[in-house]
């Protein structure tokens, strides 16, 4: 269902995609385009093998298309073929803008094709108007969102030097809460989670009670499964609360980089104050409360030669999940890569040699999403403001992230599915917003993204060596 004409171009189950010398990027999304409308008509009622048959191509950038489309495997739809496809012109343009600030016509090709279909869902929606129920129609041209962060309050005890959240007073009310628990249930997962984040989440600890309540009360109303997460610096844990969080079966996420030196390095107090014994004697608590836990290191380019160091000071202090994220925003350079790749090497090594212990690096898990610069979640701001957290990393004046990165108010959304986003979406708006305004972001995002998925590929092969 290429097109009207392919139709009759079907054979043994596959629709063929003929691409010639005649072709080009624009005329194959089109015909790409024209499979994923049909594919949202419908649904699983469409055969979703294809096969591309190509005839004397020469364009370069034309037979990697082809090639990345032959070797998709279709585990939704064509829309996510269609993501892929985009990323990788949007990826390519930026590379040679990289290499070339000079527009070539190769950068133009590209560009046409960005200008033309970066919008497709709007188009595939439009096009097909009526021919599906509204439901319908949203969950196959959204994935769906299953989790959502609820940004407390912006104060915090401490000054981070890689967090990008501003520190200001505002908090969070129980109305504009309320609204964005509601909205999370309108979801079209079964499984959700609801994460507090900050600032420092447990200056709000009254505010996560009733959070709690009332999103429990609608979890058992809507027979939806909810995971509560806190992500916190510890700091404002107790005995009492860490009760608390067991009983409503939380998972906590504990900042803390490493020893006491690299801590109060990277994560100064606000006062300037040694609080690192606090946050030792907190850990100690939560090991004990049997509460489901794992801790944070931020590792940054100046700070990479010490993570094993740090890795290994975390089990010894009775840690067994650990996970590690290196600092979005700034330049990884080919030597700080490398450190960071020797030092991940003797990370897994020494989890292997230790495996009584039961170490986990949760970085290896199926869940870990890379390019975390690309962060695909929505984040409600405590005055209602939801955007996409993908600004986060690189924006230090957070109101001005918000104005760009903005999707709507709580209050006026209706659906949480149709703001889900993704990879491709989210390179777009980054290097609208960034790169396209200071060129000199462009060299960072494309850097972090390249970090990204080479650590991706390199820890599930590290993972798969060492545990084998």
């Amino acid at each position: 269902m290429v097109n009207k004409i392919c139709l009759d171009g079907m054979k043994n189950g596959y629709f063929e995609f003929k691409i010639d010398k005649n072709d080009n990027m624009k005329t194959f999304f089109k015909k790409i385009m024209e499979a994923a409308k049909y594919y949202t008509i419908l649904g699983n009622r469409f055969l979703i093998d294809y096969n591309i048959i190509l005839n004397d191509i020469e364009d370069k950038e034309l037979k990697k298309l082809c090639e990345i489309a032959s070797n998709f495997l279709l585990k939704k739809s064509f829309i996510n073929l269609v993501d892929n496809l985009l990323f990788y012109v949007l990826y390519r343009r930026e590379v040679l803008l990289l290499r070339n600030p000079e527009k070539t016509r190769e950068i133009e090709k590209l560009n046409e094709v960005l200008n033309e279909f970066s919008n497709y869902r709007e188009k595939i929606a439009k096009a097909i108007k009526g021919s599906v129920k509204k439901d319908e129609l949203t969950s196959r041209l959204y994935n769906g969102i299953d989790r959502l962060v609820v940004l407390l309050t912006h104060s915090c005890q401490l000054r981070c030097k890689y967090c990008r959240v501003k520190k200001f007073e505002a908090d969070m009310n129980e109305d504009i809460l309320f609204d964005a628990i509601k909205l999370l249930f309108t979801s079209s997962k079964k499984d959700l989670q609801l994460q507090f984040f900050g600032g420092e989440p447990l200056l709000k600890f009254e505010l996560i009670k009733e959070a709690v309540d009332y999103a429990e009360y609608i979890s058992k109303k809507t027979k939806k499964n909810l995971q509560l997460i806190l992500t916190t610096n510890g700091i404002e844990l107790t005995a009492d609360r860490l009760s608390y969080f067991n009983k409503h079966n939380f998972l906590i996420e504990f900042s803390i980089d490493g020893d006491i030196e690299t801590q109060l390095r990277t994560r100064k107090s606000k006062d300037g104050k040694d609080y690192y014994s606090i946050v030792k004697e907190n850990l100690n608590k939560v090991i004990k409360s049997d509460i489901p836990y794992y801790t944070i290191s931020v590792v940054t380019p100046e700070t990479v030669s010490k993570l094993y160091k740090n890795f290994k000071y975390l089990v010894e202090k009775g840690h067994r999940r650990i996970q590690i994220n290196y600092s979005l925003g700034f330049y990884w350079g080919t030597k700080e890569t490398n450190e960071l790749v020797k030092q991940l090497i003797k990370i897994m090594s020494f989890i292997k040699k230790n495996s009584e212990l039961g170490i986990e690096l949760v970085n290896t898990q199926k869940t870990r999403k890379e390019p975390v610069v690309l962060n695909a979640e929505l984040t409600v701001d405590c005055d209602g403001t939801i955007y996409l957290e993908t600004g986060i990393c690189l924006e230090e004046d957070f109101l001005k992230m918000k104005k760009n990165f903005k999707v709507i108010d709580v209050l006026e959304a209706k659906n949480i599915d149709i703001y889900s986003t993704n990879r491709f979406n989210n390179f777009y708006r980054l290097v609208k917003v960034y790169a396209e305004q200071y060129p000199g972001f462009r060299k960072i995002i494309v850097n972090n993204i390249e970090l990204g998925n080479f650590l991706d590929r390199f820890l599930k092969g590290a993972k798969n060596k060492y545990e084998n």
